[in-house]
């Protein structure tokens, strides 16, 4: 429909805008422990959002924490964090 368009366009108030406004996954804080993992080289996922969560929840009262991994791509980034992550659920258990 043309006004449906249009205020799509405009960013006007439309059904579909406030749908996608009320299904947003970004704007959460969690409240179980989270460990983000990222790596600087990685082109899968954007080091930036690990960053843009982490910034966004943790002043919030997110239980969360950030952990650069260093220069290394989506797949080298989750082989040199699962030691470390491992000793993380090992002392969320100890809790």
């Amino acid at each position: 429909q043309p006004d449906f368009l249009r205020s799509l366009q405009a960013n006007g108030d439309n059904w579909l805008t406030r749908a996608l406004d009320e299904n947003e996954t970004f704007a959460w804080v969690p409240r179980a422990p989270i460990r983000i993992v990222y790596g600087d080289a990685d082109i899968n996922v954007s080091p930036m959002s690990s960053r843009a969560l982490y910034d966004y929840a943790h002043p919030r009262g997110g239980a969360v924490t950030l952990h650069d991994m260093g220069a290394t791509d989506h797949m080298a980034t989750a082989a040199v964090s699962y030691a470390p992550t491992l000793a993380w659920f090992d002392n969320l258990t100890d809790r």
